[in-house]
């Protein structure tokens, strides 16, 4: 089976739920007839400080060390496990500078849920209760670590030492035991050894606010969407959180992926993928997309201050306009540089930092400045808990 090349049938929704904003991020980039490919998730929390900051610093900063690694080509696959805990790490330190320079942010921080794919073989990185499943001949099960105390709970329940029933609203339950936040980071989950996937497996990565319903829940959905699409599965499991009707419901990003041989489907389109709309739709369900399609919206005030200007033709310039025009090349340079790191250090990782071209993006990614970061963060809720990570 590992000689076989593959591709992946990738999909994607988001809904902000319950929620009066969208903390959840997630940047993916598969499609495109590679044989790899990735995804990274992270869940903000911090609430008035800014988690929807936090993960989008998080997503961004581990989306451009893959995208840079995977340039590589079948190398990045060597050594791939301990380069994932450094990114992990690298994304830790990101908090940890922006909260230098933004002290109103004090507390803001992300999970992080990384996944790589080369060939068949399933790579990850993962820090807090942001859950990757794995489906295979009718059964689930959660393959990375659950950085949360849920766990613990759980094993006091086996030991009788807690009533199941206590357990299942204890109040510390969704308390995290590991996040990035810029301190020390107690926990990271990123075995040494890939998963190989089988024809048929469906992965699933996904916040924890798919975990509203419960593993018995999804099993069911999965088992009914048999030999459906990724993006089928996506629908499907939307509906079904839609039909719990939980006022309480959280942020929801979910990514589905399966394998497909070469010749099982026709072949991705080349080139840059088509940019859909970003109107957000009403219904959840509304909101799947096929990863492979979607294009993020540049932001158009980055561009003019990054984007170069065009060089006039060989030739036409005159000798006596020459220095006039080196010495005005030199200022505009100085310019970009100061601006591209004034934005490094003190805003979230924006298009200037990336080639977005190569990052189909959720549509819930919010793409304006970074001072609209922090007034937007004025209304939120003081009385959100940080303690049960969200």
């Amino acid at each position: 089976m590992s000689k076989a090349r593959f591709h992946y049938d990738t999909a994607f929704a988001l809904s902000q739920g319950g929620r009066d904003y969208q903390e959840d991020c997630l940047l993916s980039a598969f499609g495109g007839g590679a044989a790899q490919g990735f995804a990274v998730l992270a869940d903000g929390m911090g609430g008035q400080a800014a988690g929807d900051v936090a993960s989008q610093l998080v997503a961004y900063e581990v989306a451009f060390d893959l995208q840079n690694r995977l340039r590589d080509g079948p190398g990045a696959e060597n050594g791939l496990p301990a380069s994932l805990r450094g990114m992990a790490d690298r994304a830790n330190e990101t908090i940890a500078d922006n909260v230098e320079h933004n002290p109103d942010r004090e507390g803001m921080g992300a999970t992080l849920l990384a996944t790589v794919m080369f060939q068949n073989r399933l790579y990850w990185v993962s820090v807090g209760d942001s859950p990757l499943y794995l489906y295979r001949d009718g059964a689930l099960r959660q393959i990375n670590e659950d950085h949360s105390m849920a766990p613990i709970i759980a094993k006091m329940v086996e030991d009788g030492e807690l009533d199941p029933e206590a357990a299942l609203n204890h109040p510390n339950r969704n308390a995290l035991t590991s996040v990035l936040m810029g301190g020390k980071v107690k926990l990271k989950n990123a075995p040494e050894a890939a998963t190989e996937l089988q024809q048929g497996d469906v992965v699933i990565a996904a916040s924890d606010g798919l975990q509203f319903l419960s593993d018995a829940m999804i099993a069911e959905v999965l088992a009914e969407q048999a030999d459906a699409s990724s993006q089928q599965i996506c629908t499907a499991l939307m509906q079904a959180l839609e039909a719990l009707d939980d006022p309480d419901q959280d942020n929801i990003a979910i990514l589905v992926l399966q394998l497909a041989r070469q010749t099982d489907m026709p072949p991705p389109p080349r080139g840059r993928p088509q940019q859909i709309t970003r109107e957000r739709p009403k219904a959840a369900a509304a909101a799947v997309r096929s990863v492979e399609t979607f294009m993020p919206e540049p932001d158009p005030e980055q561009i003019k201050q990054a984007a170069p200007q065009p060089a006039a033709p060989a030739g036409q310039a005159t000798s006596s306009k020459l220095p006039l025009a080196l010495i005005a090349g030199v200022i505009v340079a100085a310019l970009v540089v100061l601006v591209l790191a004034y934005l490094f250090i003190f805003s979230r990782p924006g298009p200037g930092r990336m080639q977005m071209s190569e990052y189909p993006v959720t549509s819930e990614r919010a793409s304006a400045s970074a001072a609209r970061e922090t007034d937007k963060h004025l209304g939120y809720d003081q009385n959100r808990s940080m303690s049960s990570g969200r």
